[in-house]
C-alpha cells in the first residue's frame, strides 16, 4: 500500500488534494469528488467554512463558552461549555462546593471522593470524583452539581468520613484526619467472628459501635457503617 505525502491521496498517491476552497481560518483534510473536506473554525460553518455563524447575545451566563448552531440543520440550537463553577444549559446554575483540608495526613498523589445522595423515595445514589494533588497541597476543592448527603474520601488507601448532613448545603468546609478513618472491620472484630459468614457476622456491627467511643465509621468489604 502507498503512504501517501501531504497533498497527495489516493491508492497510489496520485490525486491531488485541491484545499484551495478551505477558508484560510479552516483545516483541509482531503477531498472526496474533487472536493475538498473543510473542519471549520469555532464561528464558521458550511461546506468551505465562508459561512459564519453566531450566538445569540448573552446566550451563556457566568462567562460560558457558546457554541452556534449549525445553520445547515434544521432545529438546530446553541449550546454552552461552562467553566468549573457552574452547570446548565445556560450555565446559569452555580456547583455546590466543597473544600477539604487534609489534616495531620501524608499527602497523597490523588483524593477520591464518594458523594452520596439519600432518598426515602429510592435506592442511594452514587457520584464519584476525583482531584489530583501536588507535593505540598493539603487543601482540595470539589465542585458537584447535585445534591448530596455523606462524602466518603479514600487517601492513600484508608477511608475517611467527610460529611454527613441532613439537608444538602452549597458551600462547605471540612477536614480529613485520622481520628476520622472508617476503621476497617479486621481491626475492630475477634477472630471467631471474623470466620463467620457475612450474614452471620452482620449481626455483631453494634458490638464496636459499643466499645469504641470514638468511631464514627467501619467498613467491611461489603458496607459502609456509622
Amino acid at each position: 500500500f502507498c503512504r501517501c505525502y501531504s497533498g497527495w491521496s489516493g491508492i497510489r498517491c496520485d490525486i491531488p488534494i485541491n484545499c484551495q476552497s478551505c477558508s484560510s481560518d479552516s483545516i483541509c483534510i482531503g477531498s472526496i469528488n474533487n472536493r475538498s473536506i473543510c473542519i471549520c473554525s469555532l464561528m464558521k460553518f458550511g461546506p468551505r467554512c465562508f459561512l459564519t455563524s453566531s450566538c445569540p447575545e448573552n446566550a451563556c451566563q457566568n462567562n460560558g463558552q457558546c457554541i452556534p448552531a449549525d445553520m445547515t440543520l434544521s432545529n438546530s440550537d446553541y449550546s454552552c461549555i461552562c467553566s468549573d463553577q457552574y452547570y446548565g444549559s445556560r450555565c446559569q446554575y452555580i456547583k455546590a462546593k466543597l473544600d477539604i483540608y487534609l489534616e495531620n495526613l501524608n499527602i497523597p498523589s490523588y483524593l477520591l471522593a464518594f458523594f452520596l445522595t439519600i432518598s426515602n423515595k429510592s435506592e442511594p445514589t452514587l457520584t464519584i470524583m476525583l482531584q489530583k494533588l501536588t507535593l505540598f497541597q493539603h487543601m482540595v476543592t470539589f465542585r458537584i452539581a447535585i445534591p448530596y448527603h455523606i462524602v466518603i474520601v479514600q487517601s492513600n488507601r484508608k477511608t475517611y468520613l467527610a460529611v454527613i448532613q441532613s439537608y444538602p448545603n452549597n458551600d462547605i468546609s471540612t477536614s480529613i484526619n485520622p481520628s476520622r478513618e472508617c476503621i476497617p472491620i479486621e481491626l475492630l472484630l475477634n477472630s471467631t467472628l471474623l470466620k463467620m459468614s457475612r450474614f452471620q457476622r452482620i449481626k455483631y456491627y453494634h458490638i464496636p459501635c459499643q466499645i469504641y467511643d470514638n468511631l464514627n465509621c467501619f467498613i467491611d468489604e461489603y458496607y459502609l457503617c456509622l
